[in-house]
């Protein structure tokens, strides 16, 4: 609508991990005065004003700042969301923590099933920028029910500066943690794939591919309902499979799987063949977020816990900054097949990262 190019585009999208990367040690301090659950629903709540803003302004600079913003804002989020819930799970039962990561992601994709089909309505009768007013909205709600959400938190008296100082030596351990520790070591590295090929495998490209091939644009949000869908069945497939100590190598066979999927999917020059092998990578795809997110808690200590997200943050913010504006410009000068071809690709050394682990090291 505002005829940006697929490099403009991704470089909007950029700004959320630049701005990330740079305040997500300062906005740490804030979880670490006023606890996790503090941090998240502020985090929420000035995501939901960024969206707003987003409704009000369309040039590209200010565009630009606002991603910024958002990024800002998630960083207050990342790190203290999965620590305040793993902590308080693995106090209660720790057995329940896989079934907690397969549920989120499911509950997730299931509000999407119906934000597809109530997308389209509302773009239909208002206009495509009818989305960040109700994007806001759910977000403002989703803080308020947020606030009734239960918390384990000692209140420390310390100083905001104090506090900063902390979090820098803390974070230096947590790296150094990381860096010696096998396994944590090798999930990042194998993450650092992970985002890459997201980014050339990310909603602009698929859009752009099924164009190509004919896919009307009135069709898109019964598409995004359809893979929705498919988001929230496998989650819950996937939790259902998922066996203690063996969720590397479920990492590992679900990874191998999608690359050679979305290799195969860039070769295909009908609509209907895509469409099936979109839907069944989403499938496989959606079952891998449980699986990966249990076998990383499972490897911290839970004091190091919400810094060693917020490394995770970081780099792969840092990886995203580079790989998100090279994916435009695969896509302005390539095409989609060739994007996804190299999405495809970038997946391999990443389920063969996993399944050379060796957890006895440790």
């Amino acid at each position: 609508e505002l005829n940006f190019s697929f490099f403009q585009l991704s470089l909007l999208l950029a700004a959320i991990p630049f701005f990330s990367l740079i305040f997500e040690i300062p906005t740490g301090a804030i979880a670490d005065l006023y606890g996790r659950k503090f941090s998240v629903i502020l985090g929420v709540v000035l995501q939901a004003a960024g969206f707003l803003l987003l409704f009000f302004f369309t040039n590209y600079y200010s565009l630009i700042l606002i991603m910024g913003f958002l990024g800002i804002a998630s960083t207050l989020v990342s790190g203290a969301e999965e620590a305040w819930i793993t902590d308080l799970i693995n106090r209660k039962n720790k057995n329940l923590l896989k079934y907690y990561f397969g549920k989120k992601y499911s509950i997730m994709s299931f509000a999407l099933i119906f934000s597809g089909i109530i997308g389209a309505f509302l773009v239909d009768k208002f206009g495509l920028r009818i989305i960040w007013m109700v994007s806001a909205g759910a977000l403002f709600l989703s803080s308020i029910i947020l606030l009734f959400g239960e918390e384990i938190h000692k209140k420390r008296k310390i100083k905001i500066k104090s506090s900063i100082i902390n979090l820098k030596n803390q974070t230096k351990i947590s790296i150094n943690y990381c860096y010696k520790h096998h396994v944590l070591f090798y999930i990042f590295f194998a993450s650092m794939f992970l985002v890459i090929s997201v980014s050339f495998f990310s909603m602009l490209t698929l859009t752009d591919f099924l164009k190509n091939l004919g896919l009307k644009d009135s069709y898109f949000g019964y598409l995004w309902s359809g893979l929705s869908f498919l988001g929230f069945l496998g989650p819950l497939v996937g939790s259902s499979i998922l066996k203690k100590n063996k969720e590397r190598f479920y990492i590992f066979l679900t990874i191998f799987i999608s690359a050679i999927f979305l290799i195969i999917l860039s070769f295909i020059k009908g609509l209907y063949l895509a469409l099936g092998l979109i839907f069944l990578s989403f499938f496989i795809n959606s079952m891998i977020s449980p699986g990966q997110r249990v076998y990383f808690h499972k490897f911290i200590p839970a004091k190091l816990r919400a810094t060693i997200g917020s490394v995770e943050s970081m780099l792969l913010s840092l990886i995203g900054i580079f790989s998100l504006p090279l994916a435009g410009l695969v896509l302005d000068n390539f095409g989609a097949n060739i994007a996804i071809l190299i999405s495809g690709v970038f997946l391999i050394p990443s389920a063969i990262i996993y399944f050379k682990i060796n957890e006895e090291r440790e």
